[in-house]
């Protein structure tokens, strides 16, 4: 071989060479993408915290709704995702201070994203704390969010707590003095890695006071969303006889509550026209009045 042939058959490999180290992978399979995923903490209102980074080390991932891996942070700090933009798939996160409050169950492989991924902590049929913030967030491979670039993918993580409370117009006159017992059944104590409430079912009881001379109103309770089940709202009197008892609004709509709520299960007594129950923002009623 002269050496010339050599010298061609150099230059040949180190073209070779270059050609392939200019090919990516997703040459070979265009749909496949990678992404950083950036995790933000949002207020109750759904807008982004400036600068806030959510303290996630793990996103969950689920193809048509059955878990399928992880992505755990690299050293970097980033979590990185690859998947196919022909694939269904949906990243959850989750993140609370109050680690010492509930369990995190980590899913398994082929399980369902209906089932319970967070409990609190219960005593009896009621939570055994003050339920502390809880941010749950997702993303769907075929939605993309606002802000991101070709090489990003952002999730937010919202606090998913509400706040309820009953007010009870005019319940003296029909019900006389004395205490009221309320009692808000039916709600989780759980969520699920969907985002959904799950878990154990919990009871939450109001203590209130008159704030007028004829109108009793509870102080809040936080609490976890009710999802498509409606809660129930038990009123009784001081002896014990139960006067209210329903899961639907004057309307027949259900006594849903939402994450972010802040709500008054809003009760009218009425001689005439009976009781009837509305679902009001806490910004409609006259809501100065305060509980120690």
């Amino acid at each position: 071989m002269t050496s010339n042939r050599i010298i061609r058959n150099i230059l040949l490999c180190a073209v070779t060479i270059l050609v392939i180290a200019s090919c990516s992978i997703y040459d070979e399979y265009p749909a496949r993408r990678q992404y950083d995923i950036v995790l933000r903490l949002a207020d109750s209102t759904g807008q982004v915290i400036p600068d806030s980074v959510a303290p996630v080390n793990t996103l969950y991932a689920f193809k048509n709704g059955i878990y399928v891996g992880k992505y755990i942070k690299e050293e970097d700090g980033k979590i990185r995702i690859a998947y196919d933009n022909r694939d269904s798939l949906t990243f959850v996160a989750l993140s609370s201070d109050a680690v010492n409050l509930f369990e995190m169950t980590e899913p398994k492989l082929g399980e369902s994203i209906n089932n319970v991924w967070l409990q609190l902590a219960t005593e009896g049929d009621s939570l055994a704390f003050k339920l502390n913030a809880i941010y749950y967030g997702n993303l769907s491979t075929v939605v993309n969010g606002t802000g991101e670039t070709e090489e990003e993918r952002i999730i937010t993580l919202q606090d998913i707590r509400a706040k309820a409370r009953v007010y009870a117009k005019c319940i003296r006159p029909r019900y006389g003095e004395g205490n009221f017992k309320v009692v808000l059944q039916g709600l989780h104590s759980g969520i699920t890695y969907g985002g959904g409430p799950g878990g154990k079912v919990v009871n939450y009881r109001l203590p209130g006071k008159f704030v007028t001379k004829d109108d009793w109103m509870t102080s809040s309770v936080t609490l976890l969303p009710t999802g498509e089940e409606p809660c129930r709202l038990l009123i009784y009197k001081q002896d014990g006889e139960l006067i209210i008892d329903t899961t639907v609004d004057e309307k027949e709509n259900p006594l849903i509550i939402k994450p972010n709520d802040d709500i008054v299960f809003y009760v009218i007594v009425d001689y005439i026209a009976g009781i009837t129950i509305k679902i009001l923002p806490f910004e409609d009623i006259d809501n100065s009045y305060t509980f120690e």
